[in-house]
Formats: C-alpha cells, structure tokens, sequence
C-alpha cells in the first residue's frame, strides 16, 4: 500500500511516520467531520499513538487559532503530544508560537532518496537476501533506519521497520506493518500495531523485552533452549510463533 492509498477517498486526516516521527494531515472538509475521524483512528489505534509526539500538517482552511486548541485537547486525550506544526496561515503560524509549538516549512513532495523502491535497494545492499526483503510498493511504505536505536528512542511508523543495526534494551520500534532487524532486537518491538495479525518481527538475534503482534503479546522462551540462529515471529493459531529464519 502506498502512502497516497493509505486514505480512503472520503478520508479527511492522513497519518504517516517519517525518520522524525509522525505527521498528522488535516485535510480540506468540514471541521467538525475532520475532528470526529481524528479521534476515531486515535481511539481504534490507541496502542500505537500512546505516547506518540507528532507534527500537525494543516491543508484545511477552516482551522484557525480556536481550533487549535480542540485539536491539542483532543490529542492529550489520547496521550499524544503535539509538537510542532506546519501551516501557511499566518494566524495559525501566530497561535502556534503562542501555543509553544515548533514551526516547521509546509511539507514538501516525498524526497526522491526516501523513495520505497530505494528503501529496498538499501536493505539488499545491506546484506539481506532479496527474498527477505519487503516489496513497500506492494503494501505498506518502509523506513529504513541504518544505525543503532537507543534507549529511550521510540521509532513509530504507519508502514514496515527496517534497521540495520542493533536495537538496544529501552528502544520501542512500533509499526503497523512488519518489522525487520538486521541486527540485535533488545526493546520493546510491536508490529502490526494497527491490528494487522499478518504482521511479523525478525531479527539476527530476537531478544526484545517485550514482543508483541496486533494484540498478542508474546512470552520470550528461555535463550538457552534456543539455538544462536536468525528467528522471526508471527501469529499461529492465536498465539505468537518464534521459529528460525531462513
């Protein structure tokens, strides 16, 4: 699924993850209509924006400075924190410094080096076999993190993870799709954190503190009675399967 599919025709917020966090776009349409989708989504996803800090991306003409502030209110609610935002209007630019938001430049086209396709080309460069690799076009966007995620980093995107590199003990990696470490898996990690029972976690070393998959948490089996070897997990019957990947 691409980005630009990720919302229905009728869709007046678009949500995506970036490198930076996630950026929450209010669409032309009525006010009122927009506000009760936000808290919708906000309320069947709850797991996977609780603690979130997001950018506000404003394309609807219709919200102004009182406005703002619902969408704030409306955002602590839900355990979310807002940033910063984007925005063309001079007084909703105002309000938000009022507000202590960041301001940050309209957002541009997708920049051609996030591309999925080139997510992809990284990842094989990387060292994965192309057989391991997710085709983003097919499904969900990708992000491809090339570095060590440490403590105390949350990493949310509404798509698949990649990291090339150690995932450290105190790291979250929270995604809607897949997520693939090629490396050691120590934090918390939640895939198909939308609800997606198809979703699966791998790792060089799968060790998190905590795994989950939709709604299904797993226990980790003991690492002694497992063998050093690549594994992957996913739903089985209900319940969170660890077996050797290959």
């Amino acid at each position: 699924m691409t980005q630009s599919a990720m919302r229905s025709e009728t869709s007046l917020v678009a949500i995506k993850g970036t490198k930076h966090g996630l950026t929450v776009t209010l669409l032309n349409g009525p006010v009122p209509d927009m506000l009760a989708e936000l808290d919708d989504r906000l309320t069947r996803t709850a797991a996977f924006f609780k603690g979130a800090q997001v950018t506000l991306n404003v394309e609807n003409p219709g919200i102004g400075a009182p406005q703002l502030g619902d969408i704030e209110a409306l955002l602590s609610r839900h355990q979310i924190t807002l940033r910063r935002l984007s925005a063309s209007s001079p007084e909703l630019a105002a309000a938000a410094a009022a507000h202590g938001l960041e301001l940050v430049a309209p957002e541009s086209p997708e920049p051609r080096n996030s591309s999925p396709a080139l997510a992809r080309v990284r990842a094989v460069r990387a060292g994965m076999a192309e057989s391991d690799v997710v085709d983003a076009d097919a499904s969900y966007p990708a992000i491809v993190l090339r570095r060590t995620v440490r403590s105390g980093t949350a990493v949310r995107h509404e798509g698949h993870i990649i990291v090339v590199g150690d995932v450290n003990p105190g790291a979250e990696l929270i995604a809607s799709g897949d997520v693939i470490v090629w490396g050691k898996l120590r934090g918390l990690v939640h895939a198909g954190a939308l609800g997606d029972t198809d979703a699966i976690v791998c790792a060089l070393h799968l060790e998190p503190t905590q795994l989950r998959i939709a709604n299904t948490i797993a226990r980790m089996p003991d690492r002694k009675k497992r063998k050093p070897a690549p594994e992957t997990a996913g739903i089985r019957d209900g319940k969170i399967e660890i077996t050797e990947w290959s």
